[in-house]
């Protein structure tokens, strides 16, 4: 989740309930929460080299941009080493199919579904469950949040 850090006052008619108090709690309520920063993340929707650009800077700081952290090689180089390792596995619990040496743009997302699946199971196994029964997995992964790299 997001925090609210508007860049100009903002006035809401409907503030956020305080996360402990039976509103915050009770469904159907979705709340959201959006950090909006002052500084230009990419200049290629508006930048045009000419004498608007200044206006045109102003009137992007306002929009949404909803970008995904930048990818961490060192982190997808120690994934793609432990994959390959796995890959060597001959349990029949463990059926992986080949990988490739490019980087899908779903990488990341994939990599912090994995990431989370095999702490899942290991809890799972630690347990005594098993690490086939995705009913199990999926009640695990309830509430389970993670912030970092």
């Amino acid at each position: 989740m997001m925090s609210f850090k508007p860049t100009s006052p903002l006035r809401f008619s409907h503030p956020l309930p305080h996360p402990t108090s039976p509103a915050f709690l009770s469904p159907p309520q979705v709340y959201t929460s959006t950090t909006l920063y002052r500084d230009v993340l990419s200049n290629a929707g508006w930048m045009r080299n000419d004498t608007n650009d200044a206006d045109a800077r102003i009137a992007f700081e306002s929009v949404i941009h909803v970008i995904m952290a930048t990818s961490n090689w060192e982190v997808f180089a120690t994934f793609t080493d432990y994959v390959s390792k796995a890959e060597k596995l001959q349990s029949p619990m463990w059926e992986l199919p080949p990988g490739n040496d490019t980087m899908d743009a779903y990488a990341p997302f994939v990599y912090d579904a994995t990431v989370l699946w095999a702490f899942l199971v290991n809890k799972t196994l630690k347990d005594g469950g098993d690490p086939r029964n995705g009913s199990r997995i999926f009640q695990e992964a309830r509430g389970v949040e993670s912030v970092g790299n």
